[in-house]
């Protein structure tokens, strides 16, 4: 690609060709249907001039590692489509490069991007998408998008989060820039683009969440009168918060089929994993009371309206929608930033592990009975999370005192 982009673009210029038209060899076997056997290369191509004569350029990249027909597909077009806008952005200015750099600064962050997003969700996706368009336009309003990719330094990366930093942004979400670039540095490492990923080598900045405080009874039993009369979706949004201890985002992705009645399970999707959890006793009648049976296996379990349907909106459009709701419940008693919804899970793991404690359990045997619900992978992790929501609170120590001060 280097030499023949140079080569064409150059004959563009001079003899005001047209750029090429850039196409998708997709072989065939003998029954007419697209093949992915290990000798069906596929790739995208085009045509250049060079000296006057055609040529054909083809670009592979990591197409036919993929096994589906339809994820190669979506892999020859997105390479496809980053070199169309490689072609089109470099007309006229990519004649000053040298031959040994093909991508400019933007350029090689699309390039990755494109091939990045394959393995993306749609809501990791939408999410990169905004700090890809921020990042560029960060380099075009500094004029460093001519800049060859191979002569980007660790300067230019510090520059851009010190803007963020200027700009008010918070340490985690600056830190989310720094791992997004990095991984598009890294997919370009891998590729040869550049020699090294720097990006790795800049230290991460201290996080210092917001931590949602816990209710006490009082306030449960208000939110949950209020809610029940004035917003039964939130209602029953947060009795399967409640009752599963799954997270928000994960109670968003449920579906009905999601939903196992005879076997009392549901079946959970979460960032890593599929993984179960029963539905129990208390939450029965919430799921009874959703007749689900009615409805579609791909609707969504839980929407604004309070029934399953389907709901065409990603994943965090769903949760805005029952956060902004919730936020509602918080005006009308008052409640700051420190609750959330993340609230009713940190209060009933915190109700739960006392209980067990009351019981007779010693701590290690609350804890593992509790990590079976919360679903930690560790007594470490979940010794922090309880410490985090304050479960940890000492007895009176007064009469240990051997001096009164």
């Amino acid at each position: 690609m280097k030499k023949a982009l140079n080569e064409y673009l150059n004959e563009y210029q001079i003899k005001g060709l047209n750029l090429p038209k850039v196409h998708i060899f997709i072989p065939k076997d003998s029954n007419g249907k697209s093949c992915i056997k290990p000798n069906c290369r596929w790739y995208v191509y085009f045509y250049y001039y060079e000296n006057g004569q055609r040529k054909i350029y083809k670009a592979y990249k990591d197409i036919n590692r993929i096994r589906s027909i339809s994820g190669r597909l979506q892999a020859a077009k997105n390479l496809k489509k980053a070199i169309e806008h490689f072609l089109n952005e470099n007309n006229g200015r990519f004649k000053s490069l040298s031959n040994d750099t093909v991508l400019s600064f933007p350029d090689a962050l699309r390039l990755a991007y494109e091939q990045k997003k394959l393995h993306w969700s749609s809501r990791t996706e939408k999410n990169n998408s905004s700090y890809l368009s921020n990042f560029i336009k960060w380099i075009e309003n500094n004029e460093i998008e001519h800049l060859p990719i191979k002569a980007v330094e660790k300067q230019h990366i510090f520059a851009f989060l010190s803007d963020l930093k200027k700009n008010g942004l918070t340490n985690t979400s600056i830190n989310n820039y720094r791992r997004f670039i990095s991984s598009l540095f890294t997919a370009l490492s891998k590729q040869g683009y550049i020699t090294h990923n720097f990006i790795v080598d800049i230290d991460k900045l201290k996080e210092t969440p917001q931590k949602n405080k816990t209710f006490d009874l009082k306030q449960l039993q208000d939110i949950k009168m209020y809610v029940k009369e004035n917003d039964p979706a939130l209602y029953f949004y947060l009795q399967f918060l409640t009752y599963t201890f799954l997270r928000p985002i994960e109670i968003n992705r449920l579906k009905v089929k999601d939903i196992n009645l005879d076997k009392r399970i549901i079946y959970v999707k979460t960032k890593t994993e599929q993984s179960v959890v029963p539905i129990i006793d208390k939450l029965l009648p919430t799921i009874e009371h959703l007749n689900i049976e009615q409805y579609q296996p791909n609707d969504i379990l839980l929407t604004y309206k309070g029934y399953p349907f389907n709901w065409q909106i990603g994943e965090k459009a769903r949760y805005d929608n029952f956060s902004v709701r919730f936020k509602k419940v918080k005006k009308y008693f008052g409640l700051g930033n420190e609750y959330g919804i993340y609230s009713f899970r940190h209060t009933f793991a915190k109700m739960l592990y006392n209980k067990y404690l009351v019981d007779g359990l010693t701590d290690l045997q609350a804890k593992q009975k509790l990590m079976t619900i919360t679903r930690h992978k560790s007594i470490s992790s979940l010794n922090k999370y309880l410490r985090n929501i304050g479960a940890f609170v000492p007895k009176d120590y007064s009469d240990d005192f051997t001096f009164d001060f």
